[in-house]
């Protein structure tokens, strides 16, 4: 390399923000702007099998090529983080069984796992309505029934994407934080970049 030019608005080469708050990396005093960890597979209820989420599997080839395959690499991820919060008002049930009646079963969680382009292609069709709008106007749900189904004003694809991703099976995560893999670059382009 002779000369690179990298534009990078935080005067940073790339990556998530981390702020080590005590330490280094490696003494997990850290919190980091963005996700702090990646599905790695899921678990199809209807068949019970279990799949590689493809959509990150570059993140963690890069990872393992960058560590030569270090088995610190992955850390599992913590289950304990919580209980769902229950919802009693009937009618908020009533309104979330309703939508759940509309969303695709787990045949498109599975088309999301294996081609997360493809799928988002296929299924662009049933992207007219916000989920608020949906909720209010086509179920005619109370105001407050969508917001505590948590109806947002953006895409149903959305609801869709990160869903089948918080039914993630397993999850990785990158020892010392996500800003790792992009500060293992800088012996290549300190000194030729601008």
């Amino acid at each position: 390399m002779t000369y690179v030019s990298i534009i990078e608005a935080g005067q940073r080469l790339g990556g998530i923000h981390t702020e080590y708050l005590s330490g280094g990396p490696f003494n997990y005093s850290y919190q980091e702007m963005g996700s702090m960890r990646f599905p790695s597979t899921y678990r199809d209820s209807a068949t019970n099998e279990t799949m590689n989420i493809t959509d990150h599997q570059m993140v963690f080839q890069l990872a393992e090529e960058i560590n030569g395959h270090s088995k610190n690499l992955s850390i599992a991820a913590k289950a304990s983080l919580g209980s769902p919060v229950k919802i009693s008002n009937s009618s908020t049930k009533e309104l979330a069984a309703a939508v759940g009646e509309f969303m695709l079963g787990s045949e498109l969680n599975v088309e999301m796992t294996k081609n997360m382009f493809k799928a988002h292609r296929e299924w662009l069709g049933g992207d007219v309505w916000s989920e608020s709008a949906f909720m209010v106007n086509y179920l005619h749900g109370s105001l407050n029934d969508t917001d505590v189904n948590g109806g947002g004003v953006g895409s149903f694809w959305d609801s869709l994407y990160e869903g089948m991703y918080f039914q993630a099976a397993s999850w990785k995560t990158i020892h010392g934080g996500l800003n790792r893999p992009p500060l293992s670059f800088h012996p290549l382009f300190d000194g030729v970049t601008n």
